[in-house]
């Protein structure tokens, strides 16, 4: 009579087995926050936040195979934004709180393209966000009908550095771009 067996192989190569990494040789962004008393790191395809001085290290994400980057601190220090690619090929936004506690807010974002998480405006209501099309795009992520929708601001000529600020009360969003001459613009 047939029936199932539960065979498990384990694998004798080194880089299937668990282990520890030293997550501070591979940090891609640091941002500290408003009370200057926690940083927020992106390192391994993970999202921790370290205390300054006393305190424990958080990881927001604990995601094998999965990579979150570009993580901010939103002005007020209460909610952490991170790039993920969790659902497979395809961007997400993700917000959470600082702590990691509570359920994390996802926007999806487009197929085509490459996202990076530039800059969160002061007041804490909007987002600035990068593609590798050149393209540069504001998300709202405040209650309301506009809440999670992309909208491109500007697509550059060529590819270099963007330089992103916003104004104090977050009514002004300046950045730089390049025109067809190389030659640097500033944009309000």
């Amino acid at each position: 009579e047939p029936r199932v067996l539960d065979i498990q192989l384990a694998s004798i190569a080194p880089q299937a087995r668990p282990q520890w990494k030293d997550a501070s040789k591979t940090i891609t962004s640091a941002r500290l926050s408003a009370t200057g008393k926690r940083v927020v790191v992106s390192a391994r395809g993970e999202v921790f936040t370290v205390p300054v001085k006393d305190g424990s290290v958080r990881n927001l994400t604990e995601t094998s195979g999965v990579r979150e980057k570009d993580a901010l601190w939103s002005a007020d220090g209460q909610r952490i934004a991170y790039v993920s690619d969790a659902p497979g090929m395809r961007h997400e936004l993700v917000l959470v709180a600082q702590n990691g506690l509570g359920s994390k807010e996802r926007f999806l974002l487009p197929k085509e393209g490459y996202f990076t998480l530039a800059d969160w405006s002061p007041d804490g209501r909007q987002l600035v966000l990068q593609d590798n099309h050149l393209n540069l795009y504001r998300m709202s992520v405040a209650a309301g009908a506009q809440r999670g929708q992309l909208v491109k601001i500007a697509t550059d000529v060529r590819r270099g550095g963007i330089d992103i600020a916003f104004s104090p009360d977050s009514r002004w969003l300046a950045f730089t771009s390049s025109g067809d001459t190389y030659f640097g613009r500033v944009w309000l």
